[in-house]
Protein backbone atom coordinates (compact mmCIF):
# COMPACT_ATOMS: atom_id res chain seq x y z
CA UNK A 1 0.00 0.00 0.00
CA UNK A 2 1.50 3.44 -1.27
CA UNK A 3 2.42 5.54 1.93
CA UNK A 4 1.11 8.89 2.91
CA UNK A 5 2.36 11.64 4.48
CA UNK A 6 1.82 11.55 8.25
CA UNK A 7 -0.91 14.38 8.44
CA UNK A 8 -2.77 12.54 5.71
CA UNK A 9 -2.21 9.31 7.05
CA UNK A 10 -4.19 10.96 10.72
CA UNK A 11 -6.97 11.65 9.17
CA UNK A 12 -7.33 8.98 6.99
CA UNK A 13 -6.64 6.65 10.37
CA UNK A 14 -9.22 9.20 12.34
CA UNK A 15 -11.95 8.50 9.21
CA UNK A 16 -11.76 5.36 8.89
CA UNK A 17 -12.07 4.65 12.53
CA UNK A 18 -15.15 6.49 13.05
CA UNK A 19 -16.88 4.88 9.60
CA UNK A 20 -15.87 1.54 10.79
CA UNK A 21 -17.12 1.93 14.50
CA UNK A 22 -20.04 2.93 12.85
CA UNK A 23 -20.56 -0.85 11.56
CA UNK A 24 -20.19 -2.00 15.32
CA UNK A 25 -23.44 -4.70 14.21
CA UNK A 26 -22.30 -6.03 10.99
CA UNK A 27 -21.62 -9.67 11.61
CA UNK A 28 -19.62 -12.40 9.48
CA UNK A 29 -16.54 -11.17 11.22
CA UNK A 30 -15.35 -12.64 14.17
CA UNK A 31 -16.54 -11.74 17.43
CA UNK A 32 -15.43 -10.62 21.01
CA UNK A 33 -17.89 -12.98 22.48
CA UNK A 34 -17.43 -16.98 22.03
CA UNK A 35 -18.63 -20.32 23.78
CA UNK A 36 -17.49 -24.05 22.95
CA UNK A 37 -20.16 -25.87 23.87
CA UNK A 38 -19.17 -29.36 25.22
CA UNK A 39 -17.28 -27.66 28.12
CA UNK A 40 -19.83 -24.87 28.86
CA UNK A 41 -16.44 -22.51 28.38
CA UNK A 42 -17.20 -18.76 27.70
CA UNK A 43 -14.55 -16.34 26.38
CA UNK A 44 -14.36 -12.92 25.49
CA UNK A 45 -11.57 -10.28 24.34
CA UNK A 46 -11.57 -8.37 27.50
CA UNK A 47 -11.55 -4.61 27.75
CA UNK A 48 -9.53 -1.27 29.59
CA UNK A 49 -6.81 -3.70 29.50
CA UNK A 50 -3.33 -3.07 27.90
CA UNK A 51 -3.50 -5.85 25.45
CA UNK A 52 -6.73 -7.40 24.04
CA UNK A 53 -5.99 -10.62 26.03
CA UNK A 54 -8.34 -13.69 26.01
CA UNK A 55 -10.00 -14.69 29.04
CA UNK A 56 -12.26 -17.41 29.62
CA UNK A 57 -14.97 -19.10 32.28
CA UNK A 58 -14.96 -22.61 32.65
CA UNK A 59 -17.09 -24.38 35.65
CA UNK A 60 -16.63 -21.03 37.89
CA UNK A 61 -13.17 -20.25 37.30
CA UNK A 62 -11.33 -17.79 35.30
CA UNK A 63 -8.66 -18.83 32.59
CA UNK A 64 -6.22 -16.45 30.73
CA UNK A 65 -5.58 -17.43 27.49
CA UNK A 66 -2.36 -16.25 26.08
CA UNK A 67 -2.35 -13.01 28.38
CA UNK A 68 0.58 -11.11 26.64
CA UNK A 69 -0.97 -11.48 23.09
CA UNK A 70 -3.51 -9.16 21.20
CA UNK A 71 -6.58 -10.67 20.02
CA UNK A 72 -8.55 -9.12 16.77
CA UNK A 73 -11.57 -11.82 16.64
CA UNK A 74 -12.31 -15.12 18.86
CA UNK A 75 -14.78 -17.88 17.83
CA UNK A 76 -15.68 -21.62 19.84
CA UNK A 77 -17.05 -24.69 18.38
CA UNK A 78 -18.10 -28.02 19.95
CA UNK A 79 -14.34 -28.93 21.84
CA UNK A 80 -12.25 -25.75 20.86
CA UNK A 81 -11.49 -22.24 21.05
CA UNK A 82 -10.01 -20.13 17.97
CA UNK A 83 -8.14 -16.59 17.92
CA UNK A 84 -7.37 -14.68 15.41
CA UNK A 85 -4.07 -12.53 16.51
CA UNK A 86 -4.69 -8.47 15.89
CA UNK A 87 -3.25 -7.83 12.25
CA UNK A 88 -4.96 -10.76 10.56
CA UNK A 89 -1.53 -12.87 10.10
CA UNK A 90 -1.97 -15.25 12.93
CA UNK A 91 -4.46 -17.84 13.75
CA UNK A 92 -4.09 -19.85 17.01
CA UNK A 93 -6.74 -22.57 18.54
CA UNK A 94 -6.97 -24.06 22.25
CA UNK A 95 -8.18 -26.78 23.60
CA UNK A 96 -10.29 -26.21 26.70
CA UNK A 97 -10.15 -29.87 28.05
CA UNK A 98 -6.44 -30.10 28.19
CA UNK A 99 -5.61 -27.01 30.13
CA UNK A 100 -6.00 -25.01 27.30
CA UNK A 101 -3.03 -26.27 25.50
CA UNK A 102 -2.72 -24.34 22.09
CA UNK A 103 -1.79 -25.07 18.19
CA UNK A 104 -0.81 -22.32 15.65
CA UNK A 105 -2.99 -23.16 12.90
CA UNK A 106 -1.68 -20.27 10.32
CA UNK A 107 1.22 -17.45 9.86
CA UNK A 108 1.42 -15.47 7.26
CA UNK A 109 2.59 -11.58 7.42
CA UNK A 110 1.64 -11.02 3.86
CA UNK A 111 -1.38 -12.93 3.65
CA UNK A 112 -3.69 -11.68 5.96
CA UNK A 113 -6.99 -13.81 7.28
CA UNK A 114 -10.42 -12.37 8.63
CA UNK A 115 -14.13 -14.05 9.07
CA UNK A 116 -12.99 -16.58 11.53
CA UNK A 117 -15.64 -19.28 11.86
CA UNK A 118 -15.39 -22.31 14.09
CA UNK A 119 -17.75 -25.49 13.54
CA UNK A 120 -17.59 -28.96 15.34
CA UNK A 121 -14.95 -30.14 12.71
CA UNK A 122 -13.96 -27.58 10.89
CA UNK A 123 -12.09 -24.05 11.35
CA UNK A 124 -12.41 -21.60 8.61
CA UNK A 125 -11.62 -17.65 7.87
CA UNK A 126 -11.20 -15.75 4.39
CA UNK A 127 -8.24 -14.40 2.80
CA UNK A 128 -7.98 -10.55 2.89
CA UNK A 129 -8.04 -9.40 -0.60
CA UNK A 130 -9.32 -12.24 -2.70
CA UNK A 131 -12.23 -13.23 -0.15
CA UNK A 132 -11.32 -17.06 -0.86
CA UNK A 133 -12.08 -19.33 1.75
CA UNK A 134 -9.83 -21.65 3.62
CA UNK A 135 -10.88 -24.45 6.14
CA UNK A 136 -8.77 -26.43 8.57
CA UNK A 137 -10.56 -30.34 8.90
CA UNK A 138 -10.54 -33.59 9.93
CA UNK A 139 -12.45 -34.75 7.22
CA UNK A 140 -10.94 -33.61 3.82
CA UNK A 141 -13.49 -35.55 1.89
CA UNK A 142 -14.82 -32.27 0.67
CA UNK A 143 -13.64 -29.90 -1.64
CA UNK A 144 -13.66 -25.98 -0.47
CA UNK A 145 -15.65 -23.30 -2.62
CA UNK A 146 -12.99 -21.36 -5.13
CA UNK A 147 -15.72 -18.11 -4.62
CA UNK A 148 -15.04 -15.21 -3.16
CA UNK A 149 -17.14 -14.42 0.10
CA UNK A 150 -18.10 -11.27 2.25
CA UNK A 151 -18.92 -13.42 5.42
CA UNK A 152 -18.87 -17.33 6.38
CA UNK A 153 -20.28 -19.03 9.66
CA UNK A 154 -19.73 -22.77 10.60
CA UNK A 155 -22.46 -25.06 12.40
CA UNK A 156 -22.14 -28.98 12.93
CA UNK A 157 -20.45 -30.27 9.92
CA UNK A 158 -21.20 -27.86 7.33
CA UNK A 159 -20.15 -23.71 6.55
CA UNK A 160 -22.20 -21.17 4.84
CA UNK A 161 -21.15 -17.98 3.35
CA UNK A 162 -22.50 -15.24 1.42
CA UNK A 163 -21.26 -14.97 -1.85
CA UNK A 164 -19.46 -11.32 -2.45
CA UNK A 165 -20.49 -11.43 -6.06
CA UNK A 166 -24.40 -11.93 -5.55
CA UNK A 167 -25.34 -12.41 -2.11
CA UNK A 168 -26.47 -15.62 -2.46
CA UNK A 169 -25.63 -18.33 0.07
CA UNK A 170 -23.48 -21.00 -0.65
CA UNK A 171 -22.11 -24.20 1.88
CA UNK A 172 -20.16 -27.09 2.25
CA UNK A 173 -18.63 -29.27 4.74
CA UNK A 174 -18.11 -33.02 5.63
CA UNK A 175 -21.97 -33.25 6.16
CA UNK A 176 -23.02 -32.79 1.93
CA UNK A 177 -26.73 -33.61 2.39
CA UNK A 178 -26.98 -31.03 5.20
CA UNK A 179 -25.23 -27.98 3.21
CA UNK A 180 -26.68 -28.80 -0.02
CA UNK A 181 -30.17 -28.71 1.55
CA UNK A 182 -29.70 -25.32 3.04
CA UNK A 183 -27.94 -23.62 0.12
CA UNK A 184 -30.67 -25.18 -2.05
CA UNK A 185 -33.50 -23.80 0.68
CA UNK A 186 -31.81 -20.62 0.20
CA UNK A 187 -32.21 -20.65 -3.31
CA UNK A 188 -31.64 -17.17 -5.10
CA UNK A 189 -32.29 -15.03 -1.95
CA UNK A 190 -30.51 -12.20 -1.57
CA UNK A 191 -29.00 -12.61 1.97
CA UNK A 192 -26.52 -9.42 4.32
CA UNK A 193 -25.94 -11.87 7.12
CA UNK A 194 -25.34 -15.54 7.53
CA UNK A 195 -25.36 -17.50 11.36
CA UNK A 196 -24.81 -21.66 11.37
CA UNK A 197 -26.35 -23.52 13.97
CA UNK A 198 -26.23 -27.20 14.52
CA UNK A 199 -28.30 -28.42 11.16
CA UNK A 200 -30.09 -24.98 10.18
CA UNK A 201 -29.08 -21.57 8.94
CA UNK A 202 -30.19 -17.78 9.64
CA UNK A 203 -29.75 -14.60 8.18
CA UNK A 204 -31.04 -11.21 7.68
CA UNK A 205 -31.97 -10.69 3.84
CA UNK A 206 -31.39 -7.69 1.75
CA UNK A 207 -34.59 -6.13 2.98
CA UNK A 208 -33.82 -6.64 7.07
CA UNK A 209 -35.92 -9.59 7.98
CA UNK A 210 -35.00 -13.20 8.93
CA UNK A 211 -34.88 -15.83 7.15
CA UNK A 212 -33.77 -19.50 8.58
CA UNK A 213 -33.63 -22.58 6.50
CA UNK A 214 -32.41 -26.43 7.15
CA UNK A 215 -33.35 -28.78 10.10
CA UNK A 216 -36.61 -27.32 11.40
CA UNK A 217 -37.10 -30.66 14.18
CA UNK A 218 -37.33 -28.42 17.06
CA UNK A 219 -39.26 -25.68 15.39
CA UNK A 220 -35.18 -23.29 15.35
CA UNK A 221 -36.78 -22.26 11.78
CA UNK A 222 -39.91 -20.73 13.12
CA UNK A 223 -39.00 -17.05 13.70
CA UNK A 224 -41.87 -15.09 15.96
CA UNK A 225 -43.97 -13.24 13.47
CA UNK A 226 -43.75 -10.29 16.03
CA UNK A 227 -39.78 -10.39 15.53
CA UNK A 228 -39.05 -11.28 11.57
CA UNK A 229 -38.41 -7.44 10.99
CA UNK A 230 -37.06 -6.61 14.24
CA UNK A 231 -33.76 -8.16 14.92
CA UNK A 232 -30.41 -7.24 13.99
CA UNK A 233 -27.88 -9.90 15.69
CA UNK A 234 -28.53 -13.74 15.77
CA UNK A 235 -27.20 -16.67 17.36
CA UNK A 236 -28.04 -20.25 16.68
CA UNK A 237 -27.14 -23.43 18.59
CA UNK A 238 -27.90 -27.13 18.55
CA UNK A 239 -32.01 -26.85 17.95
CA UNK A 240 -32.73 -22.76 19.01
CA UNK A 241 -32.45 -19.68 17.74
CA UNK A 242 -31.81 -16.26 18.84
CA UNK A 243 -31.78 -12.60 18.23
CA UNK A 244 -31.07 -9.12 19.74
CA UNK A 245 -34.26 -6.86 18.58
CA UNK A 246 -33.48 -3.47 17.05
CA UNK A 247 -35.95 -2.30 18.99
CA UNK A 248 -34.80 -2.24 22.52
CA UNK A 249 -31.76 -4.43 22.04
CA UNK A 250 -33.19 -7.25 24.60
CA UNK A 251 -32.87 -11.10 23.22
CA UNK A 252 -35.74 -13.47 21.64
CA UNK A 253 -35.07 -17.36 21.56
CA UNK A 254 -37.23 -19.96 19.70
CA UNK A 255 -36.96 -23.32 18.93
CA UNK A 256 -36.49 -26.09 21.77
CA UNK A 257 -38.73 -25.08 24.37
CA UNK A 258 -36.47 -24.91 27.24
CA UNK A 259 -34.05 -22.48 25.06
CA UNK A 260 -36.80 -20.22 23.89
CA UNK A 261 -38.35 -19.18 27.60
CA UNK A 262 -37.87 -15.71 28.28
CA UNK A 263 -35.62 -15.00 30.80
CA UNK A 264 -33.85 -11.73 29.88
CA UNK A 265 -36.77 -9.20 29.86
CA UNK A 266 -35.60 -6.14 30.30
CA UNK A 267 -32.02 -6.49 29.34
CA UNK A 268 -30.32 -5.26 26.93
CA UNK A 269 -27.56 -6.78 24.95
CA UNK A 270 -24.36 -5.49 23.14
CA UNK A 271 -24.32 -9.38 21.27
CA UNK A 272 -24.88 -12.82 21.93
CA UNK A 273 -23.35 -16.74 21.56
CA UNK A 274 -25.04 -20.15 21.54
CA UNK A 275 -23.60 -23.31 22.50
CA UNK A 276 -25.56 -26.33 21.85
CA UNK A 277 -27.99 -25.93 24.37
CA UNK A 278 -27.70 -22.55 26.18
CA UNK A 279 -26.44 -19.13 25.52
CA UNK A 280 -24.80 -16.38 26.64
CA UNK A 281 -24.94 -12.17 26.24
CA UNK A 282 -23.00 -9.11 26.38
CA UNK A 283 -25.03 -6.52 28.89
CA UNK A 284 -24.82 -3.10 27.48
CA UNK A 285 -25.16 -1.94 30.82
CA UNK A 286 -22.04 -3.37 32.35
CA UNK A 287 -20.05 -5.36 29.59
CA UNK A 288 -20.42 -8.21 31.77
CA UNK A 289 -22.04 -11.59 30.48
CA UNK A 290 -25.60 -13.39 31.47
CA UNK A 291 -25.58 -16.85 30.54
CA UNK A 292 -28.98 -18.94 30.21
CA UNK A 293 -30.46 -22.49 29.35
CA UNK A 294 -30.78 -25.80 30.03
CA UNK A 295 -27.38 -26.78 29.00
CA UNK A 296 -25.45 -24.63 30.94
CA UNK A 297 -24.16 -25.92 33.95
CA UNK A 298 -26.08 -26.84 37.32
CA UNK A 299 -27.83 -23.56 36.12
CA UNK A 300 -30.73 -24.58 33.80
CA UNK A 301 -33.09 -23.04 36.05
CA UNK A 302 -32.56 -20.04 36.50
CA UNK A 303 -35.55 -17.84 36.00
CA UNK A 304 -32.81 -14.83 35.19
CA UNK A 305 -29.96 -16.07 33.87
CA UNK A 306 -26.51 -16.74 35.38
CA UNK A 307 -23.77 -13.45 35.40
CA UNK A 308 -19.99 -14.50 35.07
CA UNK A 309 -17.07 -13.16 36.96
CA UNK A 310 -15.25 -12.34 33.61
CA UNK A 311 -13.94 -8.44 33.45
CA UNK A 312 -15.72 -6.25 31.13
CA UNK A 313 -15.67 -7.57 27.40
CA UNK A 314 -15.18 -5.22 24.32
CA UNK A 315 -18.89 -4.86 22.98
CA UNK A 316 -17.89 -5.36 19.33
CA UNK A 317 -15.15 -6.98 17.35
CA UNK A 318 -11.71 -5.25 16.80
CA UNK A 319 -11.40 -3.29 13.52
CA UNK A 320 -9.85 -6.53 11.99
CA UNK A 321 -8.30 -6.66 8.27
CA UNK A 322 -11.26 -7.59 7.20
CA UNK A 323 -13.59 -4.42 7.79
CA UNK A 324 -10.82 -2.14 6.63
CA UNK A 325 -10.39 -4.10 3.19
CA UNK A 326 -13.79 -3.40 2.24
CA UNK A 327 -14.06 -0.16 3.22
CA UNK A 328 -10.65 0.83 1.62
CA UNK A 329 -10.60 2.36 -1.97
CA UNK A 330 -9.67 -0.86 -3.95
CA UNK A 331 -7.52 1.39 -6.09
CA UNK A 332 -5.37 1.96 -3.00
CA UNK A 333 -4.82 -1.79 -2.53
CA UNK A 334 -4.68 -3.77 0.94
CA UNK A 335 -2.74 -2.47 3.99
CA UNK A 336 0.17 -4.22 4.71
CA UNK A 337 0.51 -5.91 8.11
CA UNK A 338 1.55 -2.20 10.36
CA UNK A 339 -0.84 -0.11 8.37
CA UNK A 340 -4.07 -2.80 9.17
CA UNK A 341 -2.58 -3.14 13.02
CA UNK A 342 -2.03 1.01 13.12
CA UNK A 343 -6.00 1.26 12.27
CA UNK A 344 -7.03 -1.69 14.65
CA UNK A 345 -5.38 0.19 17.42
CA UNK A 346 -7.31 3.52 16.94
CA UNK A 347 -10.32 1.83 16.75
CA UNK A 348 -9.10 -0.09 20.04
CA UNK A 349 -8.62 3.63 21.74
CA UNK A 350 -11.69 4.93 20.16
CA UNK A 351 -13.67 2.33 21.27
CA UNK A 352 -12.51 2.68 25.15
CA UNK A 353 -13.38 6.57 24.91
CA UNK A 354 -17.30 5.42 23.75
CA UNK A 355 -17.69 2.90 26.50
CA UNK A 356 -15.78 3.70 28.59
CA UNK A 357 -16.40 6.04 31.63
CA UNK A 358 -14.02 7.96 34.32
CA UNK A 359 -11.03 6.66 34.95
CA UNK A 360 -11.18 3.69 32.77
CA UNK A 361 -11.31 6.02 29.93
CA UNK A 362 -8.58 7.00 27.88
CA UNK A 363 -6.75 10.76 28.51
CA UNK A 364 -5.51 12.53 25.79
CA UNK A 365 -2.15 11.54 26.46
CA UNK A 366 -2.89 8.03 26.19
CA UNK A 367 -4.75 9.20 22.68
CA UNK A 368 -1.77 10.85 21.75
CA UNK A 369 0.57 7.86 22.41
CA UNK A 370 -1.30 5.39 20.15
CA UNK A 371 -1.97 7.76 17.71
CA UNK A 372 1.89 8.48 17.84
CA UNK A 373 3.10 3.84 18.06
CA UNK A 374 -0.11 3.75 14.75
CA UNK A 375 1.88 6.21 12.62
CA UNK A 376 4.80 4.35 13.64
CA UNK A 377 3.99 1.22 12.64
CA UNK A 378 2.98 2.65 9.76
CA UNK A 379 6.38 4.05 8.89
CA UNK A 380 7.90 0.38 10.01
CA UNK A 381 10.05 2.54 12.56
CA UNK A 382 8.07 0.01 15.27
CA UNK A 383 7.53 -3.27 15.99
CA UNK A 384 4.09 -4.99 15.71
CA UNK A 385 1.22 -4.34 18.33
CA UNK A 386 0.48 -8.07 18.83
CA UNK A 387 3.08 -8.29 20.89
CA UNK A 388 3.23 -4.34 22.32
CA UNK A 389 1.37 -2.81 24.97
CA UNK A 390 -1.22 -0.30 24.35
CA UNK A 391 -1.71 2.78 26.00
CA UNK A 392 -5.17 2.54 27.34
CA UNK A 393 -4.95 4.80 30.97
CA UNK A 394 -2.42 6.58 32.22
CA UNK A 395 -0.54 6.58 35.38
Amino acid sequence: MTKLPSIFLTVILIFLLFLLLSKTHALGSGATLAVISSSATVCGIIASQPTQRIQCYQRGQVIAVDPNTNFASISGGTNFLCGLRSGGYSLLCWDPSNNFSSKRLYFNDTVLLHNLSVGDDQVCATFNGTNSVYCWRRNKDFSLPSDSFSSISSGFGFSCGILFSSQKVKCWGSNTVLSTWIERDFMNMSMDTIVAGGSHACGLNSTGFVVCKGNNSSGQLDVPSNSVGDLFKLSLGESHSCGIRKSNQSVVCWGRRDNSLNVTEGVQFETIASGSNFTCGLKTADLSILCWGPGWPNEGNSSSGVALSLPKILPVPAIMSGELGRVLDSRVGPPDLNEAEAVELMAYTALHCVNLEGRERPTMADIVANLDRALSLCDHSHGSISSGTISIVSE
